[in-house]
């Protein structure tokens, strides 16, 4: 698998409900930077956020599909049931403060580290986590100073009921395995390698049910197209039935199922978010698909109207 590595997280999407309340919680509440408004290929008529760093880096990636009629999601089996975000060290108390109205639950994880955990407005359970980590591109214009900022995005956690989960992400996907002796409800809780992050596989028998509030797939980063078209023939040659290779503008991707159910996809870096827009001008205005350029004023016309954050570089 020469070439294939993978880098680490690259994005996370999930599924929301109103559109201002989503954008006001991750740029004002949050501090992140709102790096791209578009519309979901799959469903033009609905807002596709993408929250980050200064510049959208991979891996600092959070993204929402806006539904405000879907159905409220319940997290379970066969789904990403929450993600973890990296903030500096010592930066806990300046986020339980932030965050008293969201409930914020200050404890120790199953694995020992010292964390804030809460909902967002959807229900979306989150994770801050202190980690000696840095980004040269973290975004301090959200009213969030760099002593607390968020970094990227730290972990993964993904609930399944069953023991090919926890065989598929080391043995097909080369995750190395870093932890595997903590007991979750009787059975035992995985934590992989990803990148200078993690992906936790937790047991559980709760039902899931997709929509508001819960997450829809997880990305992990590749390197370039060779390398999405090699894990392409690599799953297809493991009997993992994937997508054929999608260009989203921003970078390619491709999808497929761990044996538990839960949605994964595998990303490119490039070209990145200021491949449309200025480092400037990211988030400020409505970027379209060119193959969907002749439905613009349509869009326009349909979507809600929202206020955004200013960009500033």
């Amino acid at each position: 698998m020469a070439g294939m590595q993978i880098l680490g997280t690259h994005h996370v999407t999930a599924l929301c409900g109103d559109a201002q309340r989503n954008v006001d919680f991750y740029t004002k509440t949050l501090g992140l930077r709102l790096v791209k408004l578009t519309v979901n290929p799959e469903e033009p008529g609905a807002y596709h956020f993408f929250y980050g760093d200064a510049v959208g880096s991979p891996g600092s990636l959070m993204s929402f599909i806006c539904k405000p009629r879907g159905p409220l999601g319940a997290r379970g089996v066969g789904m990403f049931s929450s993600v973890a975000f990296a903030v500096p060290i010592g930066s806990l108390a300046f986020w339980r403060d932030r965050l008293e109205s969201f409930s914020p639950d200050r404890h120790r994880n199953p694995h020992g580290e010292d964390c804030i955990t809460f909902d967002d407005p959807d229900g979306l359970r989150l994770h801050l986590v202190e980690r000696l980590r840095s980004n040269p591109d973290v975004w301090t214009n959200g009213g969030v100073a760099t002593s607390a900022a968020i970094i990227g995005i730290d972990g993964l956690i993904l609930s399944s009921r069953t023991h090919a989960s926890k065989q598929f992400i080391p043995q097909t996907l080369g995750l190395t395995t870093r932890l595997e002796s903590l007991m979750q409800s009787g059975n035992m809780l995985s934590r992989f390698d990803v990148g200078d992050g993690f992906f936790d596989v937790m047991p559980t028998e709760h039902r899931s049910l997709a929509g508001r509030g819960t997450i829809h797939h997880a990305s992990l980063r590749v390197a370039d197209n060779a390398a999405l078209q090699s894990w392409w023939k690599e799953l297809t040659d493991r009997g993992t039935p994937v997508s054929e290779v999608r260009d989203r503008i921003y970078f390619k991707e491709i999808y497929f199922r761990e044996p538990g159910g839960a949605l994964i996809s595998l990303a490119t870096d490039k070209p990145g978010f200021t491949c449309d827009e200025k480092r400037s001008e990211l988030g400020t205005h409505l970027c379209i698909p060119e193959a969907l350029m002749a439905r613009q004023n349509e869009f326009e016309r349909l979507l809600p109207p929202i206020k955004l954050p200013a960009g500033i570089a």
